[in-house]
């Protein structure tokens, strides 16, 4: 009797254990604290947050400045890259919604959502970058973290390139 007392408990112990499990709800991923800041950098920007995409670093060089696709990258800064030559950068991505791309692809049947993407440099983010998703493949320079063009960013974008190609060489 003691041994059927004994396999009723351990079978009550496997029961509940089976039953506590399942019944968790699965865990959202836990983001990096500068992840999180670009996630609610974004979110204040009233962007919806469709899925977070992962991260990666680059180091910022002045003699790959001048080529592609360094340039594009700089063209839809706020700010110059020189106070961040020679250091890294933390690009965080994510999938949005409820961008400025939304409504410039509005009348794309193929338009899905916007991959943005926000620069971190020393736990602050200083920029960032924007590129639409669709059912098809876009050829797209990239846009600012807001959906502005090089040509909007840098007002005269032909005299940005001259003075860029003049600061950080020519390809």
């Amino acid at each position: 009797m003691t041994e059927l007392k004994l396999m009723m408990l351990a079978f009550f112990c496997v029961f509940v254990l089976f039953t506590a499990c399942a019944n968790q709800e699965p865990q959202e991923e836990s983001l990096s604290q500068n992840a999180e800041t670009a996630k609610e950098l974004l979110e204040g920007k009233g962007y919806e947050i469709l899925s977070y995409k992962g991260s990666y670093e680059k180091k910022v060089e002045r003699a790959a400045l001048a080529k592609m696709p360094e340039r594009n990258f700089w063209a839809v800064q706020d700010v110059p890259p020189d106070r961040f030559i020679g250091e890294t950068v933390e690009v965080f991505q994510f999938n949005v919604t409820n961008h400025p791309l939304d409504k410039a692809y509005v009348n794309d049947e193929n338009y899905t959502h916007a991959h943005v993407s926000v620069y971190i440099n020393n736990n602050k983010p200083f920029g960032g970058s924007s590129v639409p998703i669709g059912n098809k493949a876009y050829s797209s320079p990239g846009n600012s973290i807001d959906g502005r063009t090089a040509e909007v960013v840098q007002d005269d974008y032909e005299q940005w390139v001259e003075t860029w190609l003049s600061n950080y060489g020519d390809e």
